[in-house]
C-alpha cells in the first residue's frame, strides 16, 4: 500500500518544533529549508554578525548596514536584477551574510504576500547535478531552477581546479549569468577568490566579467576567520573541562 503524500501544511504541522517563533511568517522556517538555506544558518540573524567586516567602494560596511540598505532598495533590486558579489578568504561570513539576506527576502514576501522565489545553491553540489543531468533527466529541473528563480544565491563559486579549468562548467556558469542578466533576475555570488583573479584561471571567465560587474555590486570581506575563532573557542572549552577534571583528582 503506497503512503499518502503530505501537503506542505501537514508537513509543517508534524514539524512544529522546527518553527522559530521570532520569525514574522507562520511557515518561514519551512520556507528557509525549502529555499535550500543551510541548516547552520537557519537561526542566524544579523546580531550574530558583529565581527563581519567588508568594504564597498572603499568604505567599510557592517552587516547591519548592508542588510538595512539592501532591504530599503529591495524593490529596485528585484525589478532591475541588481545582484552582489561577496568575495574574500574562507570563514569571513560571506555565506552567512548571503543566508541572512535570503531569509530577509523570504520574510518580506511572507509579510507582504509577494510571490518571490528564492534559491540558495551551493555551487559544488550544483555542478554535480549539472553533470548528472546529462544522463538522468530527473536532474534537469534542478538545473533549470537556477536560471528561473527570482533571487538566486550561488555559494562558493570558483573554489577548485575542476570548476575553473573545465570548459563545460565555465560555459554553464556564463550561461546562467547571461540568462539571468537578460531576464533582469538578481544573483548573489560568494567566492573565495577575487573576481579579477578568475580571469587568470581561465580566459573564458573574462567574457563574463563585464556582465557580472554591470549587474552586481562587489563587496570585499576581510578580517579574522570565524572558523578559526570557533576552533579556538572549542579548544579552550575542552581544555578548561580537562583542567577541571584533573583538579578534582
Amino acid at each position: 500500500m503506497s503512503k499518502k503524500r503530505l501537503s506542505s501544511k501537514e508537513i509543517y504541522s508534524k514539524n512544529q518544533v522546527l518553527v522559530n517563533q521570532d520569525n514574522r511568517g507562520k511557515y518561514n522556517r519551512f520556507k528557509y529549508i525549502k529555499a535550500g538555506i543551510p541548516k547552520d544558518f537557519l537561526d542566524l540573524n544579523v546580531g550574530n554578525m558583529d565581527q563581519m567586516k567588508a568594504t564597498f567602494n572603499g568604505d567599510i560596511i557592517s552587516a547591519s548596514e548592508l542588510l538595512e540598505v539592501w532591504t530599503r532598495n529591495l524593490q529596485d533590486i528585484m525589478s532591475k536584477g541588481r545582484g552582489m558579489i561577496f568575495q574574500g578568504d574562507v570563514g569571513l561570513g560571506k555565506s552567512a551574510m548571503a543566508a541572512i539576506l535570503a531569509k530577509r527576502l523570504i520574510d518580506i514576501t511572507s509579510l507582504r504576500n509577494i510571490n518571490y522565489s528564492v534559491n540558495y545553491c551551493y555551487w559544488g553540489e550544483h555542478i554535480n547535478d549539472f553533470f548528472l543531468s546529462w544522463e538522468n533527466p530527473s536532474y534537469k529541473s534542478k538545473i533549470q531552477k537556477v536560471y528561473n528563480v527570482d533571487y538566486l544565491i550561488l555559494d562558493d563559486v570558483g573554489t577548485g581546479d575542476r570548476e575553473t579549468n573545465n570548459k563545460a562548467i565555465v560555459n554553464h556558469f556564463r550561461s546562467i549569468i547571461k540568462h539571468r542578466a537578460i531576464k533582469g533576475k538578481p544573483t548573489l555570488i560568494t567566492m573565495n577568490i577575487d573576481l579579477d583573479k578568475l580571469e587568470e584561471y581561465n580566459d573564458d571567465f573574462s567574457r563574463t566579467q563585464d556582465v557580472i560587474r554591470e549587474k552586481n555590486l562587489v563587496f570585499q570581506f576581510f578580517g579574522e576567520s570565524y572558523r578559526k575563532i570557533n576552533q579556538k573557542n572549542n579548544i579552550d572549552i575542552f581544555q578548561n573541562e580537562l583542567n577541571k577534571l584533573r583538579e578534582e583528582k
